[in-house]
């Protein structure tokens, strides 16, 4: 996948992204000639392609990337045969666009529909990465693959499928989910469907009293299970959406190391090795140094107290009253010089002249 930017963010690698799932950035956001050599790579590395393997075909489009010098040499050392699909005409004969993208686009946004339903009004490269494991599964079966090659008329071979697609072109719905009544209903859909059934089957048996009764109480029972499902909803999806603002603050603005493509393996990596790092060097969220303010001034920290830490042969009394105030311990002060001791209850603060 390649995504507009330059440095790759904690929050681009979810746990359940797919491990060999590639990422690659560029500043527009499109493919180049160098990250079309890189996906070149991953496609010989995926489909065991070398000078002694059987020769293998790739269907492209017209990117001026796919048309390099390095591009073809790589292809050629390799047993790929390159193969350009006539321009204007990839939506007739790419497979993707025949038979997978569609759907695609379908559960892309059934996924940002649920991400606004719980307040993300946002939906960003992270948000992506989080659900595209979801639909890209649903997405890309060995039916629907094997089904978009044959529509294109790629494999099997078929010139009349092109043709007749030429002719008229109209994209494909996808298939919707059945509606049957379930006998124990579990959402608000079933029981809509349910209320429905029992009417048809229960209305042409009643008197017209009876029926304009139970007309009444069936709209009425939709009308509050639909209240009800609707307040309960909007409280689940309040309270995952805080949760989930909460971790997107949490490592939104985190990157990971180095540029380049990288696979999701990789990625989860790198933060976990970058995470350790700072585990050792004691890095924590809001810990920082005091700063004094003038030139050659320095800084104090208020020590944590102990029997230890204590002057032997200091009062007891001016010790207790130097550490009764635990709120104040770790607290950093500035200059120092001249500056009365606050714990200490004999300093006069007025100095009357």
């Amino acid at each position: 996948m390649i995504l507009k930017g330059r440095r790759r963010m904690d929050a681009y690698f979810p746990e359940d992204l797919e491990d060999e799932t590639v990422i690659d950035m560029t500043d527009s956001g499109y493919t180049n000639d160098e990250v079309a050599l890189r996906w070149l790579q991953h496609f010989i590395k995926h489909t065991s392609a070398s000078a002694e393997s059987e020769y293998k075909m790739l269907l492209f489009d017209g990117h001026g990337s796919h048309t390099t010098s390095e591009f073809c040499k790589l292809a050629t050392a390799n047993n790929i045969i390159l193969c350009q699909y006539p321009p204007h005409l990839t939506h007739l004969l790419q497979p993707l666009d025949v038979g997978v993208f569609q759907s695609y686009k379908h559960y892309h946004q059934k996924a940002v529909y649920k991400a606004i339903r719980t307040l993300q009004y946002e939906y960003n490269y992270a948000c992506f990465l989080r659900d595209i494991t979801s639909f890209r599964r649903k997405t890309f079966t060995e039916s629907t693959i094997c089904s978009a090659f044959q529509k294109s008329g790629m494999w099997p071979p078929s010139p009349e499928a092109v043709l007749r697609r030429m002719k008229k072109y109209q994209d494909p719905e996808p298939e919707l989910p059945s509606n049957s009544p379930k006998v124990r209903p579990e959402t608000i859909e079933d029981i809509e469907a349910g209320l429905k059934a029992w009417k048809e089957k229960a209305e042409p048996l009643m008197s017209s009293p009876s029926r304009r009764r139970f007309q009444e109480f069936t709209e009425g029972t939709q009308v509050l299970v639909t209240t009800l499902s609707l307040e309960q909803n909007d409280l689940i999806q309040m309270r995952l959406a805080a949760k989930e603002k909460l971790k997107r603050q949490a490592i939104g603005r985190k990157y990971t190391v180095g540029k380049g493509a990288i696979t999701a393996k990789a990625g989860r990596k790198a933060i976990a090795e970058k995470l350790d790092r700072q585990s050792k060097k004691g890095i924590s969220k809001g810990r920082g140094k005091g700063k004094g303010k003038g030139k050659g001034k320095g800084t104090v920290t208020i020590p944590v107290s102990s029997d230890s830490d204590l002057d032997a042969d200091s009062d007891d009394d001016d010790d207790d009253d130097q550490w009764d105030h635990p709120e104040m311990e770790g607290v950093v002060f500035g200059d120092m010089a001249g500056v009365p001791d606050p714990f200490n209850p004999s300093y006069d603060y007025i100095r009357l002249k």
